[in-house]
């Protein structure tokens, strides 16, 4: 690869540095409600059409919350999201949310109810049942921050082609390239807000 005859010029340097240590700040800072105006402004009609592409009934954002002790749902695609989102807080010692959270990396479950690793807080809170799950690390200003995680996807509707491996393969890679794009997005929403450019 051919370098750039090009000599960085220090203060821009200086300034890119104090630049990702405000927006680092500024994720460890930001309360689960202000995520949630944001990530809905950049990517809610984005992360609709993730999750009808993988045939999922619904899926969510998580974040960890200002004090590291809970997972908290900052979005949700389903008819249920106004009983949930913003109230329901997942430990991150408990459930595969929180696992994947821990590992960063991606997991899906075809059969969560013999999952001895699955938290079922969330569906008795609202009496409804997971039967399957996929869940992937959200990345942004530099570190693991969250997960999104996409529920009762259906192999049913799989194209005749394709097998039903191809079709986990497909929701994994589905999400984690989402995951990647909302990221960015919520990296330079932030990098505005930083500057001064956005309230």
């Amino acid at each position: 690869m051919t370098s750039f005859n090009y000599i960085p010029d220090p203060e821009i340097v200086g300034f890119a540095s104090r630049l990702d240590n405000a927006l680092q700040s500024l994720a460890e800072t930001a309360s689960p409600a202000e995520m949630a105006s944001l990530v809905e402004f950049v990517s809610g009609r984005y992360l609709l059409s993730c999750f009808q592409d993988i045939n999922a009934l619904e899926g969510s954002i998580w974040i960890v919350d200002e004090l590291g002790k809970n997972l908290v749902p900052i979005y949700n695609s389903g008819i249920h999201s106004d009983n949930f989102v913003l109230k329901f807080k997942q430990p991150i010692y408990q459930g595969i949310i929180s696992m994947v959270f821990a590992t960063e990396m991606p997991f899906l479950e075809k059969d969560i109810e013999n999952n001895r690793k699955h938290d079922d807080s969330l569906d008795k809170m609202l009496k409804l049942k997971t039967e399957s799950m996929a869940i992937v690390p959200l990345f942004y200003a530099g570190a693991i921050r969250g997960v999104i995680s996409a529920i009762n996807f259906s192999p049913d509707s799989v194209q005749p082609e394709k097998s039903k491996n191809d079709y986990e393969h497909h929701i994994l890679n589905t999400l984690q390239s989402s995951s990647a794009v909302i990221g960015k997005l919520i990296d330079s929403e932030m990098r505005e807000i930083c500057l001064g450019k956005r309230e």
